[in-house]
């Protein structure tokens, strides 16, 4: 339960104090009272718990606080930590500019069923991303760009920018050079 992924959480070391609880009924979301950057904490929970717990329980958002309010009984107030709007501190909106971001923005929008335009600078994890979104968008990029990306270049890449980034370098790289492994499946999968 929550329970079992604050406890986990608690346990890398990187936080004070952890509260995990369903925000909006779908997003498991972990309040943690650390000093370090969300970003930064982010990435290195997301490596410790991803060899402790399954994907589903693994939180899509985590929210750093100096430290998790109390109620006047010296109890964790919930109310107060629930009452925070995770989603104005997911990511300003930040529209896709490079014809990679743009193609990768797409597939990504797919793969989430995500109607409206994704910001390039949010983590595949804060949006609710799993080894499983992680498959299909890889397959995706594979057939798009012709080239054997690996899952954990998304776990590594976790924003369209830095994704794409590390596409067009690849790309320049490998032009004429394609690994011939990738055509091959491509032909098989017709």
């Amino acid at each position: 339960g929550l329970g079992e992924i604050e406890a986990a959480i608690e346990a890398s070391g990187l936080v004070d104090q952890a509260f995990v609880a369903l925000q909006a009924g779908e997003l498991l979301t972990a309040y943690c009272a650390t000093r370090l950057e969300r970003d930064t904490l982010s990435a290195l929970l997301h490596q410790h718990l991803s060899t402790k717990l399954p994907g589903y329980m693994i939180p899509a958002v985590f929210m750093v606080l100096d430290t998790l309010p109390v109620t006047t009984n010296g109890k964790l107030d919930r109310k107060a930590l629930l009452a925070l709007d995770v989603s104005t501190r997911l990511a300003e909106y930040i529209a896709a500019q490079s014809d990679t971001e743009v193609q990768l923005e797409m597939i990504w929008r797919q793969c989430f069923g995500q109607s409206k335009a994704l910001s390039v600078t949010q983590s595949f994890f804060a949006l609710g991303g799993n080894s499983l979104n992680a498959v299909i968008i890889l397959n995706k990029i594979q057939h798009h760009w012709n080239y054997p990306f690996e899952i954990a270049d998304i776990f590594a890449f976790q924003t369209i920018r830095e994704f794409a980034q590390f596409i067009d370098v690849t790309q320049s790289q490998h032009t004429g050079t394609v690994r011939p492994t990738v055509e091959n499946e491509a032909y098989e999968d017709m």
